[in-house]
């Protein structure tokens, strides 16, 4: 419950017309003391678009989609978003796990064709403490060359730089970068041990240290 309550945080920061026809990707990257999370939001307008995604899931072939179907269709989405998402640390791609994925809008009046609407919660590993360098790049699913606005919610950690892609504030003063097909970006962010759970242990008494 706790992702899908965060999930209205998206809706409630997405610009005016952000579903009056025109394809809309936002996402919330999150820094947390034990994983990294993408809460990713996709609005479709009514169109091709939004029917060929519903005629892949359309079993039975008829004509609408049953609350089974756009359950499939959410984990297509998510697995096809997943795809589109590289996150890199110190140059290392470290994959990215579907948590979640759920249609928000069956609004089908239009048949297949209708608006449709989804968010995926996707997950990693947490970035240790120091001063680390993260790369995203980001392929919006919708529209590769409309870009995906993501905001960055850091916690107790400091972005010390971005480089590559749009970067801005959101109205409420977050960071944002907006990326599209071909765009990425470098940041650099400072992690306070104090973000991390294993905050207080030292190096020497970790499982494993000074192994190479």
């Amino acid at each position: 419950m706790r992702r899908w309550a965060l999930a209205i945080c998206i809706a409630a920061s997405l610009p005016a017309d952000a579903h009056q026809g025109v394809p809309q990707e936002h996402a919330i990257l999150q820094l947390r003391p034990d994983t990294t999370e993408i809460l990713y939001e996709m609005s479709f307008p009514a169109g091709a678009a939004a029917a060929r995604w519903r005629l892949l899931f359309d079993e039975d072939r008829n004509g609408r989609l049953s609350a089974t179907e756009y359950e499939h269709l959410a984990g297509g989405l998510a697995e096809a978003l997943r795809s589109k998402i590289a996150l890199k640390l110190e140059g290392n791609r470290i994959p990215l796990r579907v948590i979640d994925a759920k249609v928000t809008s069956t609004d089908a009046a239009d048949g297949l064709s209708g608006p449709l609407a989804a968010l995926v919660w996707l997950g990693t590993r947490e970035i240790p403490p120091g001063t680390r360098k993260v790369d995203l790049e980001v392929t919006p699913l919708i529209d590769p060359m409309e870009p995906a606005l993501i905001r960055l919610e850091l916690g107790e950690a400091k972005l010390d730089s971005i480089q590559g892609g749009v970067h801005g504030k959101t109205d409420d003063g977050a960071d944002a970068v907006r990326l599209r097909r071909g765009l990425h970006c470098t940041m650099i962010i400072n992690v306070p041990r104090t973000n991390h759970p294993d905050a207080g242990v030292s190096e020497s008494s970790r499982p494993g240290a000074g192994s190479p």
